[in-house]
C-alpha cells in the first residue's frame, strides 16, 4: 500500500495534527469532526500507517483551518476557497512562470492586500520573491509563512512541469518553535535572512506553464491540503517544448530554435537533444505536431484565413502551409474546414434546434 501514490504515509499527519494540540485544539476532536473512526493515538501508535490523499487533504484542511480560528482577528475573514481556486485558474492561462508570478501579484494587489502581497527582486542569476501576509496571518506568522512557502512553490512547480528547487528564507532567527514548524512542512529553512519568501534561479522564469484549465480543475480537487505529501510533478520535455511552441504561435512570435530551446531550459544543446531522444522524440516532429493541432484548432474556426493560419504556424505562406497540412492529414485546409462546419451544421440540426 505504501507504493499506491493514492495513499499518503500519516507522519506528517500526526506532526500537524501535534501543533495543533499545541494550541489548545484536540487532535482525536479534528478527526472526529472529519468523520474518521480512528483516534490521534491510533495514528501515534501507527495502528493507522496511510491514508488515501483525499482523506489527508481533508483532515489537513481542517486542521489548518482550525489552528486559524485560533489566531485570527475577530472579523478578519482568510482568502476564501472560492477566491483561491480563481486565482489558480487565472494562472494557468499564464504563459510562463515569469506571467505566473506577476498575475499573483496582481490578484493580491486587486484584493487591496488584504491577504497579503508579493514583491520581487531579480539580481545575480536569482530571482527573490517575497511573501508579505495579511493581517489574518498576524497571530502565528512563522506556521503561516511556511505554509505559503510550501502551496506557492507547489503551486509553481505543478505549472511548469518541473522542479523549481527554491530556496526559503525567514528574517527571524532560528528557534525551538521555528524549527518544528519547519519539521511540520518538511522544508529546509534559512534564518536571519533579508526576506520571507522564496529564492530561485531567475532562468526558471522562462520556463513555460504546460497545464491547462481541466488539469488545474483536477488538481484543485486535493490542493493546497495536500502540499504536506512528497509529489513527482514532472512533465516530460517533450510536453513542455510543444506548451512552449504553442504559446509563441499564439502570441505571434518567432519560434524558438534549438538551441534557444536548450538555454530556455538550462541544458547544453547536445543534453536536450539527449532528452528529448530519450523520450523518443525530435524538435522536428514536436513542431510537425503541434503545428498540426494548433492548424487544426485556427481552420474549425471560420473567421481565420489561410494566410493568416500560415502566419501564425510560421509557414512562409499559404502554399507552403498547404503542403504541409496534405501530408499531415491527407486532405486540404479548405476541404477540412468545409467538413469541420458541415458536421458542426449537421449536429446542430439534429440536436432539436431549426436553422434558418
Amino acid at each position: 500500500m505504501s507504493s499506491d501514490k493514492k495513499y499518503a504515509p500519516t507522519e506528517q499527519l500526526v506532526l500537524l495534527l501535534r501543533k495543533a494540540e499545541s494550541v489548545g485544539l484536540s487532535a482525536t476532536a479534528i478527526l472526529r469532526e472529519c468523520r474518521f473512526s480512528y483516534s490521534f493515538e491510533d495514528l501515534l501508535l501507527r495502528r493507522v500507517r496511510h491514508l488515501p490523499v483525499t482523506d489527508f487533504a481533508r483532515i489537513s484542511q481542517h486542521c489548518v483551518n482550525s489552528i486559524r480560528q485560533v489566531y485570527v482577528p475577530a472579523g478578519i475573514t482568510g482568502l476564501s476557497r472560492e477566491d483561491f481556486d480563481l486565482m489558480c485558474h487565472a494562472l494557468v492561462t499564464s504563459s510562463s512562470l515569469r506571467e505566473v508570478i506577476q498575475r499573483q501579484s496582481r490578484f493580491f494587489e486587486i484584493c487591496g492586500r488584504a491577504y497579503g502581497w508579493l514583491d520581487t527582486i531579480e539580481a545575480d542569476d536569482m530571482m527573490r520573491m517575497g511573501i508579505h501576509l495579511g493581517p489574518v496571518e498576524e497571530g502565528w506568522r512563522t506556521f503561516f509563512t511556511l505554509n505559503a512557502f510550501l502551496v506557492f512553490s507547489r503551486l509553481f512547480e505543478w505549472l511548469i512541469g518541473q522542479p523549481v528547487d527554491p530556496k526559503y528564507e525567514l528574517v527571524m532567527g532560528m528557534d525551538e518553535e521555528s524549527a518544528s514548524i519547519s519539521a511540520v512542512f518538511g522544508i529546509t529553512v534559512r534564518y536571519n535572512g533579508q526576506m520571507d519568501g522564496l529564492i530561485f534561479p531567475a532562468q526558471a522564469l522562462d520556463r513555460p506553464v504546460v497545464r491547462d484549465g481541466v488539469e488545474m480543475r483536477q488538481f484543485l480537487q486535493s490542493f493546497p491540503f495536500d502540499v504536506l505529501l512528497p509529489a513527482d510533478m514532472t512533465v516530460s520535455l517533450s510536453a513542455q517544448v510543444t506548451a512552449l511552441y504553442r504559446d509563441a504561435m499564439l502570441s505571434a512570435r518567432p519560434l524558438p530554435n534549438h538551441v534557444e530551446l536548450a538555454k530556455r531550459f538550462g541544458m547544453s544543446s547536445a543534453t536536450f537533444r539527449r532528452h528529448l531522444e530519450s523520450e523518443g522524440g525530435s524538435i522536428r516532429e514536436i513542431k510537425a505536431n503541434i503545428r498540426y493541432r494548433v492548424a487544426r484548432e485556427l481552420l474549425a474556426a471560420d473567421n481565420a484565413h489561410f494566410d493568416q493560419v500560415a502566419t501564425i504556424l510560421d509557414f512562409s505562406g499559404t502554399k507552403a502551409f498547404t503542403r504541409a497540412f496534405v501530408e499531415w492529414s491527407g486532405t486540404t485546409p479548405i476541404a477540412f474546414r468545409r467538413d469541420t462546419l458541415s458536421r458542426r451544421g449537421a449536429s446542430a440540426d439534429g440536436s432539436g434546434r431549426t436553422t434558418g
